[in-house]
């Protein structure tokens, strides 16, 4: 069956403006539910870092109270041998300026080179008895250390809370610190064993990593945890940080706590919030605990009882997995079993691909399909809408296919498939050591095109319009225009890639459910698992032999 497209009706939803990425939904979501400002998906998300003075210990106190006492006293010399006023330093203003979130060295350099002075770097290049910015540091760390001792870290409640909710759903979760006294301060608070990795200002100096803004240490602990910076949360407070994270390519969340002016998101934070209880996880389970969708006898009588509404994925659901994205194809006896399926119930194939080209592969009259995760939809009748007008959009994609052509020249099994509203890079065949500069030239593309995001499926990262729409938000429509009775309809969506999980938790909030394919142990909304398109093929006729019994 050949394509049969009409004409493109736009959607009426409004978009952003077209400078700015829209906070992207398939990680996290903004104003979702009240007193919720930012809502994480972990089955998109691989790690929550943090931050450690201001985020989970309010350690910035005593720090600040540190640095005033250090450079007043060296202040107060330098007055009295010049005769000049004497003028504190500001532990509020200048120490956000100057020393939040960097090493003290370099937060030592700034305060002073803000002042018009300079310091010797250490005792071989000055006069005995002169303050050098190292003994500066060192003297910092020794007040540092004693305000500690008497006065004890005071730990954010709301930072315990996420942290046992991040192990809960099973979120790997790391802390950075500039500090060198980072593990002292955990195990003075009684957090030494809460998170899966640690790096400190000591051991980034020991491994030659850049301080903030630098997104060296940051990127250092993503690293260590197996973490994708495109799909990891900083949390961050202070304004060096945020930056860091921001360059880095992360997902930032700025935390204000309101005790300074710190207009995070000037600095790249996607969000801003003054407490962690502005941050959600939603509850999801390890796709390995979930129950087959075969023995799923709740389901079938479901299926018996209400209208069912069927959306399938292509690639991984309804074809086997293959090395080459141009290759795949209906699992054989897969074909029959969706025509069978389109006289039982309203079918609807939502795929990543082209939408003429998962059209072609299916070859089933009476199906929808949604393509480009969404963004194209063809009725049966060769009604075709988009949320997008396309436009300025097919200019930044269409620069973007050329720096990623660049970009990837010479490495042996990247692939780019470009389609009508987004551009995938393929690594399945790219050896390992070589998969790293495929994600550093996809970030640096994804950071040069505001209109454009990154979205990551499994073996692929994909750059689409930066908007408010997924598989998800594409089966709301599709609802919409297939129930024969406003919301009495009973969604099933099976899929098996990372993209499909919008359309899980779309279902799971409004009457339906998720089947999730060959995912493993990873985290998942769906409420059922299948092994593989075998098993698909299984479940589509035992549902369609359901149907085919609640019609008798």
């Amino acid at each position: 069956m050949g394509p049969n497209v009409g004409h493109l009706a736009p959607l009426p939803h409004s978009l952003p403006g077209e400078q700015e990425k829209a906070s992207r939904s398939i990680f996290a979501e903004e104003g979702v539910m009240s007193g919720v400002s930012v809502e994480i998906h972990p089955p998109s998300t691989d790690a929550l870092l943090f931050d450690l003075d201001g985020v989970i210990t309010r350690t910035a106190r005593l720090h600040a109270q540190a640095w005033k006492m250090v450079f007043d006293e060296v202040l107060k010399e330098r007055s009295r041998a010049s005769g000049e006023p004497f003028e504190s330093f500001d532990e509020r203003d200048e120490y956000v300026r100057y020393v939040d979130g960097k090493p003290r060295l370099e937060g030592a350099r700034a305060f002073f080179a803000s002042r018009g002075i300079a310091l010797p770097e250490d005792n071989e290049e000055a006069e005995k008895g002169d303050w050098t910015l190292a003994g500066v540091a060192e003297a910092k760390n020794e007040c540092f250390l004693t305000v500690l001792n008497e006065e004890g870290p005071i730990v954010y409640p709301d930072a315990v809370t996420l942290l046992d909710q991040a192990r809960e759903v099973g979120l790997s979760v790391g802390l950075f610190s500039a500090s060198r006294n980072a593990k002292r301060v955990l195990e003075a608070a009684g957090l030494s064993g809460s998170f899966d990795a640690v790096v400190d200002g000591k051991e980034a100096a020991g491994l030659g990593l850049a301080g903030k803004p630098a997104p060296d240490t940051i990127q250092e602990l993503c690293d260590r945890l197996g973490a994708s910076s495109g799909r990891s949360f900083v949390f961050e407070d202070s304004q060096a940080g945020v930056n860091a994270a921001s360059e880095g390519g992360f997902r930032v969340v700025g935390v204000d706590r309101g005790e300074d002016e710190k207009r995070l998101d000037d600095y790249g934070a996607d969000w801003v919030v003054s407490s962690l209880d502005e941050v959600e996880l939603l509850p999801a389970k390890r796709a390995s605990a979930l129950p087959s969708a075969l023995e799923a006898t709740g389901l079938f009588e479901n299926a018996q009882e209400r209208e069912v509404l069927l959306f399938l994925d292509f690639d991984g659901t309804l074809s086997p997995i293959v090395e080459h994205h141009a290759d795949a194809h209906l699992l054989d006896g897969m074909r029959v079993v969706i025509e069978r399926l389109t006289d039982l119930c309203p079918v609807a194939v939502v795929s990543g691909r082209d939408v003429e080209d998962v059209m072609e592969r299916v070859g089933v009259d009476g199906v929808c399909f949604a393509g480009s995760h969404g963004f194209d939809v063809v009725f049966p009748d060769g009604e075709r809408f988009s949320p997008l007008e396309g436009e300025g959009f097919q200019d930044a994609l269409s620069s973007a296919v050329e720096m990623l052509k660049q970009g990837l020249s010479g490495v042996e099994g990247a692939r780019i498939e470009v389609k009508r509203f987004s551009v995938a890079v393929h690594d399945r065949s790219v050896p390992g050591e070589d998969r790293e500069r495929v994600t550093d030239v996809v970030d640096a593309v994804d950071r040069s095109f505001p209109l454009l995001e990154v979205r990551y499926g499994k073996r692929v990262r994909e750059l689409v319009p930066g908007v408010d729409w997924d598989k998800g938000a594409a089966v709301g429509v599709l609802r919409e225009h297939l129930e024969e009775v406003p919301g009495e309809g009973w969604g099933v969506y099976v899929g098996d890639d990372l993209t499909d999980e919008d359309a899980f938790l779309a279902l799971k909030e409004d009457a339906g459910t998720g089947v999730v394919v060959g995912a493993g142990d990873r985290l998942t909304f769906a409420s059922f698992a299948l092994e593989d398109p075998e098993e698909v093929r299984s479940f589509l006729e035992a549902l369609g032999d359901a149907l085919v019994e609640a019609s008798a």
